[in-house]
């Protein structure tokens, strides 16, 4: 390297500050690379006028290092980031970083393109259906993604209802990859057809998750209400994952499927997909109505989550529990900040995500579709001004386990977070409320079973007779 050289980030590479440092983001490889303060600091400077040498002199005085040292460290970190594509010292192909404008960062959004949905699942927390009069239209949603590059999003994930159904789907994506902007699709997979799989391969898509309620016809379709819905889910699965685009599979576990959930991880690496997402129901919208049928106990839950902490050591041909926005999906309890004394947060909710409705309404989560908790709307206000601003973002922001009545006194606090705001309003109509009864439970047994019985376990070979011991039987 030469020591004037000017670098910037390579075209389609995109750079984001973090606390521990910052994250170059390259949406066309669904790749992120990480960077320490030191790694930060050099890349922070690549604004197409400041020379190789200018950083180097920069780095020694501002980590305090001999000039060699700087110089080693710095020429080692621009070596790697050349050969991985990220940097180029053509500025006229490239771009200079660029500050982050927003605070605190937004990564993902979900855009509900409609409440119409082709099913009436009996499990629908938002009672998906018919289309609201008020939806936006299509003109709406691409003068909004004008809003959305200053944010520089890791994901936009588009749902609905279905989102399949939206007549000008792939405009919308069209916009959001011009933008710069990968996309996720949410899918019951009854419109995945051949023509929509050659689209996705040259779309910029992250990933397409599909919700799969059973390992059988009977099973999937009492929940989803429709004939042949079991065989549409599977063939989209396997047809995404033989194009080689990520497909993850979403299941709710009820009542009707419970005895099936861990059958579901083996089905899910015979189709190819990437990960198998678990979820409990919620009860709001329509699944409030056949809670009887659908709620699983808090025996039931705990056993069932233990199995799949289990299974994230245990498994390695496929990703279980982990989803496309964490840390809400990917709860972990063997994640190596739980034997650092980490406090689990709340949820994502308004910290590094938000959901919009098909009305424009803007959310700290989409199951906190309460009119009293729309933060704004983006027909009339700007999403910077909304994220930034909003007295409802503020609010989920600040809210911590100890603030919850209750909560603060249970010993598995900080492990827990205080759980989903939405059921504890549900149920009590009160954010500051413990979450609902089932949550309280189900989480009291698995963390005092998750410490006592598997975190002791000495080997490989004895968590998986404990894992075994968990399977549901007939």
């Amino acid at each position: 390297m030469n020591d004037n050289t000017r670098w910037v980030l390579n075209s389609g590479v995109m750079w984001k500050g973090r606390d521990f440092g910052s994250v170059l983001w390259i949406p066309r490889r669904r790749r992120k690379v990480y960077l320490n303060p030191s790694a930060t600091a050099a890349v922070r400077r690549l604004d197409g006028q400041t020379t190789l040498s200018d950083i180097i002199t920069a780095q020694a005085q501002t980590f305090r290092i001999a000039p060699e040292q700087a110089a080693h460290d710095t020429l080692k970190l621009f070596d790697r980031l050349v050969a991985d594509g990220l940097l180029t010292d053509d500025v006229q192909r490239g771009a200079p970083v660029q500050p982050d404008q927003v605070a605190p960062h937004l990564d993902y959004i979900t855009l509900a393109l409609s409440n119409r949905c082709n099913l009436r699942c009996k499990h629908c927390f938002i009672s998906a259906g018919e289309p609201q009069a008020n939806e936006l239209q299509t003109a709406d949603w691409l003068g909004f993604i004008k809003q959305l590059p200053t944010f520089k999003l890791f994901d936009v994930v588009l749902t609905g209802g279905e989102a399949l159904l939206h007549p000008d789907l792939w405009t919308i994506i069209d916009a959001l990859n011009s933008a710069g902007m990968a996309v996720s699709i949410f899918t019951n997979g009854l419109l995945v057809d051949e023509e929509f799989v050659e689209r996705a391969k040259q779309a910029l898509i992250n990933s397409v998750q599909i919700s799969l309620d059973g390992v059988s016809a009977e099973t999937h379709e009492r929940l989803r209400g429709a004939r042949g819905s079991f065989d549409k889910a599977m063939r989209a699965i396997q047809w995404l994952s033989d194009a080689g685009i990520p497909v993850h599979i979403a299941v709710t576990v009820t009542q009707i499927n419970y005895a099936e959930h861990h059958c579901f991880i083996e089905l899910g690496k015979q189709l190819g997909a990437r990960s198998v997402n678990f979820s409990e129901i919620v009860l709001n919208g329509r699944a409030q109505r056949f809670a009887t049928e659908l709620a699983l106990t808090a025996e039931q839950i705990a056993q069932m989550r233990l199995y799949h902490a289990c299974k994230r050591v245990t498994e390695h041909g496929i990703q279980v529990g982990e989803g496309l926005r964490p840390p809400d999906y990917a709860w972990d309890p063997f994640h190596p900040q739980k034997n650092n004394g980490g406090k689990r947060q709340m949820c994502s909710a308004a910290k590094d995500c938000c959901d919009i409705n098909s009305t424009g309404d803007v959310l700290a989560c989409q199951a906190l579709w309460w009119d009293e908790f729309k933060a704004g709307n983006i027909l009339q206000t700007p999403l910077k001004d909304i994220w930034e601003r909003a007295p409802h973002m503020t609010m989920f922001r600040e809210m911590t386990v100890d603030q919850f009545r209750v909560c603060h006194e249970c010993e598995y606090k900080y492990d827990c977070g205080g759980g989903c705001r939405s059921l504890a309003y549900a149920a009590y109509q009160d954010l500051y409320a413990p979450s609902d009864e089932i949550s309280c439970a189900w989480k009291k047994i698995f963390f005092k079973r998750f410490y006592e019985e598997v975190r002791p376990q000495p080997t490989i070979d004895a968590l998986l007779a404990y894992q075994h011991s968990l399977e549901p039987t007939a």
